[in-house]
């Protein structure tokens, strides 16, 4: 077996196998000897089937199985054996390729092209410019973190009399021609859902054990699942009932907000973490500034990207990826369409781009993710997750548990590793270049990723 390289350009090469009958014969009769012992036939006994019968029916399909793999671990050796850095994967070359007939052939030549990363190179310094939005903490901003706050411990309290959006306990009774219907003793009306606010208002001044009667379609309007929730029936049977209802208010509750005192800073920051609301109102505004920073630093690696890779002087394979492309996706389920892949490849062209510059960085900062940033790294992930449930603070034996368990998926650490080794690469670049700094609110910010959609 024989196996050159025939360079087109700088990346584009075409990798040819010469395979003889000596490099496969010997593996082929070894699985023809192998098939005839397993093989069923009429008239013959397992295992005594004529080899020469064997090789008639069989021959050809295993003497093409034992090629392909042939030419498929000459690939994968010639690649490790080399240290490529491909792009995409090896593909049957259209222009080398000599056809093949299998039934005459003793001798064949594979010619497959395939394409290597360019090398790139990063000379960054203070002289290249990239902006760095840093965005300002408004009292509108710092009074909705407080008030989500207060909200997520607050509480419903009884209350005599209602006064506009309580949450009523009540017995509800359809009131039909004949006399009395429907009629739900558990029922809990939240007045803030009602749609009505005519019907709604007639409800102000009610204190228990007072009864009123009204529209019940009509106030909570063309919502029949929640009409039907209400009233512990299926959405297909709200049209069966009838429109009035005689509400019977059992207990007024109104929600209120957590107070600002102690009880409610441990609550949200774990016991004496916060000690008044001068330090509590601190503290807020250093998770705004920390959410604030990831949002910056975000908008930063989006405009290092565009930056670096429009200016940075990277050939790629166009014609080669593109083809890569088309075959790569023409058995998925969203398969691609030459058109699609034209119009799309200028943003696959980017990314990759990008990805090669994070790896050049990488490579020649030596940068390394130790275990302590993948589980520092999970346990910021962790804390983001309980805030979105509310939970402010979470005791560190329980986050530690959630940790250990994000960790042992394998798909979810490769992700982490992912964001920690592009975290890493884009704060070198934050790091190296001059950083433009602008400080705008965050609705200008927000308005930057209009032009980006």
């Amino acid at each position: 077996m024989n196996i050159t390289v025939k360079n087109i350009d700088e990346l584009n090469h075409v990798l040819l196998i010469n395979i003889e009958k000596t490099d496969y014969s010997e593996n082929v009769e070894k699985e023809l000897r192998n098939y005839r012992k397993k093989v069923n036939m009429p008239g013959f006994r397992q295992g005594k089937v004529p080899l020469g019968m064997i090789k008639k029916l069989y021959g050809r399909t295993i003497m093409v199985e034992e090629i392909n793999k042939l030419v498929s671990d000459s690939i994968t050796k010639h690649i490790v054996d080399n240290k490529l850095n491909l792009l995409g994967e090896p593909l049957p070359s259209e222009k080398e390729q000599k056809e093949i007939d299998w039934d005459n052939q003793e001798n064949f030549e594979f010619a497959y092209d395939y394409a290597i990363a360019p090398e790139v190179k990063i000379n960054l310094s203070k002289k290249n410019k990239i902006p760095y939005y840093k965005i300002k903490i408004d009292d509108k901003t710092l009074k909705t973190y407080i008030d989500n706050y207060r909200a997520r411990y607050g509480e419903y309290k009884i209350i005599d009399e209602i006064k506009e959006n309580e949450l009523i306990e009540c017995t509800i009774t359809e009131i039909k021609p004949e006399g009395e219907g429907l009629i739900v003793n558990d029922a809990k009306i939240l007045l803030s859902s009602f749609k009505d606010d005519k019907i709604k208002a007639k409800f102000v001044g009610k204190k228990n054990n007072g009864t009123i009667t009204i529209d019940l379609k009509k106030a909570v309007g063309d919502n029949k699942t929640e009409l039907a929730a209400l009233l512990h029936k299926k959405p297909e049977e709200i049209d069966q009932i009838s429109n009035k209802f005689k509400i019977k208010i059992h207990k007024i509750k109104t929600f209120e907000k957590a107070e600002l005192n102690q009880d409610f800073f441990d609550k949200v920051y774990g016991e004496n973490v916060v000690k008044s609301e001068t330090e509590f109102t601190e503290k807020i505004k250093e998770e705004i500034a920390n959410n604030y920073k990831a949002d910056s630093d975000y908008r930063f690696r989006i405009d290092a990207k565009e930056k670096l890779t429009s200016t940075l002087d990277i050939k790629l394979p166009d014609n080669f990826l593109k083809r890569w492309l088309l075959i790569s996706n023409k058995d998925s389920k969203n398969k691609l369409t030459q058109e699609q892949i034209e119009k799309e490849y200028p943003l696959f062209a980017d990314d990759l781009k990008w990805q090669l510059i994070k790896e050049t960085i990488i490579k020649e900062q030596n940068i390394k993710i130790t275990d302590e940033k993948i589980t520092n790294a999970a346990k910021e992930f962790a804390r983001y997750q309980f805030q979105q449930y509310g939970l402010g603070y979470v005791p560190e034996e329980s986050l530690m548990q959630y940790v250990d368990e994000l960790l042992k998926n394998k798909d979810e650490k490769r992700k982490i590793i992912d964001n920690e080794i592009e975290k890493a690469a884009v704060e070198w670049i934050k790091e190296t270049v001059k950083l433009n700094e602008k400080e705008i609110s965050y609705e200008e910010f927000n308005k930057l990723f209009e032009k980006n959609k």
